[in-house]
Order: C-alpha cells, then structure tokens, then sequence
C-alpha cells in the first residue's frame, strides 16, 4: 500500500512528469486522446514497476504527439523502467527500441535487435546510384549479368540496385566506373528495413 500524503505527492510529481501538471482538477473524460494516453502512463506508474506494458501508445496521434510519446516513453526507461510496447508502427519500433519481437499466429516468432532481425530475414540491400550521364543501358545490362543482384530498376534519372552482398556489388561497380570513366553524382545504400523483415518472417510462418 501506500499512504495518503504519499500518494498525493507521488500523483503531483507524475502529473509533472507526464505533462499534465497544468490540469489536475479536469476529468479525464474531457481530456485529449493524447492527454488521456499520458494520464494512463501516469497512473501505471503509480507503484514505480519494474516493467510497464504498453499496448498501441501512438495509436490515434498526429505525428508531433506521437513523437512526445515516444519522448515519455524514453524518460521513463532512463528511470530504470523495462518498457514492452506493442504496436504496429513498425518504423516507430525500430527507432526507438533495444530489442524487438515479432509475433505471428499468437506467438513469438523472432526477437533481437533491429539489426539481427535485418541480418537474418532481409535479404537485399538497396543501392541507389546516380551517375553524371544518366545514361543506364549499358550498365543496367551489367549489373543484370551480375549473380549478387537480384533486381535493377530505372527510376527517376537513377539506377536502383537489389542484392544481398552490397560490398561485392560496391567493388564491381568501383572498377566499372574506372573502366567507363563514369562519374558519379550520388550513391546510397539503405540498410533492410524492418517492415521487410517483418513480412518475411510472416510469410514463412502463415
């Protein structure tokens, strides 16, 4: 238990804490759906748990609240908090957590960190290069012949690449360009994402 002067101390420093100090004597009822999701975390945070779960935090914020949410979320963890999160803003989950599960058919399929799950279930990297010609047929044709790509696309005046070896690729397309003389105005290679991952390890789960 906890007593009565306790407790009032307690709900006065987590309404600083959550933001809602400046609204103490209003109903929760006629708060916003943002503030009404921070008062819920204000009052699960009551006995200062050890592991606080939390099911759809962002759902239903623009994305300024969703982003203070996070920023509670984070504050709260930095106390000494282990915070579980479900939700299905897989980009949000990727940023902000140390480890990730996915569940399917009811059950943990994977967990590590975002980074593990990439190296495990996303089979491509994404190259995009964009040479000074832009001229593509020839080395669209190369890089078809290549047995580290799986893709080439052509899109706005760039060359999109797909392969699961991006360092084989990267040194292939170094000599290539020594050979043509070909200059390059930008080059960028996206790492897997975790969106990608899920769907694979729900594919081979269905």
């Amino acid at each position: 238990g906890i007593s009565e002067k306790l407790l009032v101390e307690r709900i006065k420093e987590l309404l600083r804490f959550v933001g809602l100090e400046n609204a103490p004597n209003v109903i929760a009822s006629n708060l916003s759906g943002g503030m009404q999701k921070r008062l819920d975390i204000a009052c699960a945070l009551i006995h200062e748990p050890k592991i606080l779960i939390l099911d759809e935090p962002t759902a239903d914020l623009d994305p300024l609240l969703r982003k203070q949410m996070w920023q509670l979320i984070q504050s709260i963890n930095r106390k000494g908090t282990t915070v579980i999160v479900a939700s299905h803003f897989v980009d949000e989950i990727e940023e902000n957590c140390s480890r990730i599960a996915v569940l399917a058919n009811k059950r943990i399929q994977k967990m590590g960190t975002a980074e593990q799950l990439a190296g495990e279930y996303a089979r491509n990297y994404e190259i995009l290069i964009e040479t000074r010609k832009k001229d593509y047929s020839n080395l669209n044709k190369a890089l078809s012949r290549l047995s580290v790509v799986d893709a080439v696309i052509e899109k706005n005046n760039n060359i999109v690449v797909y392969t699961p070896e991006p360092g084989r690729l990267l040194s292939w397309f170094a000599k290539y360009c020594q050979q043509k003389k070909e200059k390059i105005n930008k080059l960028n290679l996206a790492k897997p994402s975790l969106s990608e991952v899920f769907e694979s390890i729900v594919k081979n789960e269905v």
